[in-house]
């Protein structure tokens, strides 16, 4: 079972317009849109409506990576004449396994992403409404993989970070739910359609909306029984003038909105509301807004910018520019600061801010732990020769290895190699750390260490 998992947040939220084998090594002595669909009307339900796109965005954003693996060399700290030895384990050795169940989504669903364990991986399942039958392995399925993997606006594109970064802490089904009608509600045209999820939407509002109960109903029938379910979204098969899209309970986009790009990034939107809790940063669109209250990590009444003091005149370039104070957000011109002129959660498409990023990066750790497995430390191991961490991904993940209290490495990778620990018992640490400069408060979620206690003859 997870340790700490995510929970839905219903927001009042409107859309806007390698395997590793070397690694370290031992111790020889004592020692970073233009106008759009038209805007109007109010969220109502607790839940959001689509929001603008814009037109002709620039391209570019962070970059992502992390840690590499230790090599097969032997290196040696301390200045000439001392100093601790280090020396990689052989190439030949093979990545620990990684244990734990192995993922699936039933047998309606599909698996699009299979990044490891699923008890400890962001489980994300998607789900369609308004698909006939004949139509879930065709533009259902076209839908969805559009979401994750357009190419211009895309999950994995640089718009997309800081998932880009951390993809592989994520696992995705298609779940494949047949409608009996090939369509949605219509509140604007009084067009009813008989499908599984009730799904209907308006181009006065934009707010395209589900039934979250039978979407939750649906996930637990039809995913295997072991598998935690962290965020759940659906499409709505709407059709391509309609920006209909929410971000409570469930993520609700506009699967087949045209241009299909924008309706990726529509999508990336609403999941900041319902995976992150994060606040639309735009100053329309609410009249009834609450100008007095701004509790999301992206927002504040404060005109300081305490709540995100951390990245105060930080340049995210490429990206939304210089971090500081702007007054308008969360649905009002007055009151309420944000944290950059322009962001994903204002007008997309663009990047997700400093502040958002962080947030979502704390989420991420929040489900997920840095190692998959390790060699066993209930006991004194004797002689092990080796000891090894599976990383959940050994890109973005370093290991420190310390003996008796002294760092050895700072990036010495999944394995130590034992051979030239002096006799005696000794208390071995791997501290696997993300050393992303994404996030600037407290890191401490961002890493998890491994204590053994070894016995050499």
């Amino acid at each position: 079972m997870k340790t700490a998992r995510l929970t839905s947040v219903l927001l009042l939220v409107l859309s806007p317009c390698v395997a590793v084998t070397g690694c370290v090594i031992s111790k020889s002595s004592d020692n970073g849109f233009g106008g759009g669909p038209g805007a109007g009307g109010s969220a109502s339900g607790g839940q959001a409506a689509g929001g603008n796109t814009a037109a002709g965005s620039s391209s570019g954003g962070s970059s992502s990576g992390g840690g590499s693996a230790g090599t097969g060399a032997v290196t040696s700290v301390g200045g000439s004449g001392g100093g601790a030895q280090f020396q990689a384990c052989g190439a030949e050795l093979p990545r620990l396994e990684a244990g734990g169940d192995v993922f699936d989504c039933g047998g309606s669903g599909e698996i699009l992403e299979d990044k490891g364990r699923p008890d400890n991986r962001v489980n994300f399942v998607i789900l369609g409404d308004g698909y006939t039958a004949d139509l879930l392995d065709t533009l259902f399925m076209e839908h969805v993989k559009n979401l994750l993997y357009n190419t211009e606006q895309g999950y994995l594109t640089e718009l997309g970070e800081p998932y880009r970064r951390y993809w592989s802490y994520i696992n995705i089904c298609a779940l494949k739910v047949p409608s009996n009608d090939a369509c949605v509600d219509d509140a604007d045209t009084g067009q009813l359609c008989d499908t599984a999820f009730n799904g209907r939407g308006d181009d006065t509002s934009r707010l395209g909306i589900v039934n979250n109960s039978l979407v939750h109903s649906a996930v637990a029938a039809l995913m295997p029984s072991n598998i935690d379910v962290d965020w759940e979204a659906v499409t709505l098969n709407a059709g391509p003038d309609n920006w209909w899209a929410s971000g409570g309970e469930v993520m609700v986009w506009s699967g087949g909105y045209s241009p299909q790009k924008h309706a990726s990034s529509q999508g990336i939107h609403e999941g900041g509301h319902t995976f992150h809790g994060l606040a639309d940063e735009y100053a329309y669109f609410n009249p009834n807004a609450d100008c007095t209250k701004a509790v999301e990590p992206n927002v504040t009444t404060d005109p300081s910018g305490a709540k995100w003091s951390e990245w105060i005149d930080f340049d995210q370039t490429p990206g939304t520019g210089t971090q500081g104070v702007y007054e308008g957000g969360r649905y009002c011109t007055q009151g309420i600061y944000r944290p950059s002129t322009n962001s994903q959660m204002n007008q997309l498409p663009d990047y997700f801010n400093m502040p958002s990023q962080q947030k979502m990066i704390h989420d991420l750790y929040a489900i997920v732990r840095p190692i998959d497995a390790h060699t066993p430390n209930d006991t004194t191991l004797v002689d092990p020769g080796v000891l090894q961490v599976r990383l959940v991904d050994a890109s973005v993940l370093k290991v420190e290895w310390l003996v008796d209290g002294e760092s050895l490495t700072e990036d010495g990778g999944e394995c130590f190699d034992l051979a030239l620990l002096p006799s005696g018992e000794h208390s071995v640490v791997a501290r696997a750390y993300d050393d992303t400069p994404w996030v600037r408060d407290s890191r401490d979620d961002l890493e998890q260490s491994v204590t053994w206690t070894v016995s050499i003859p």
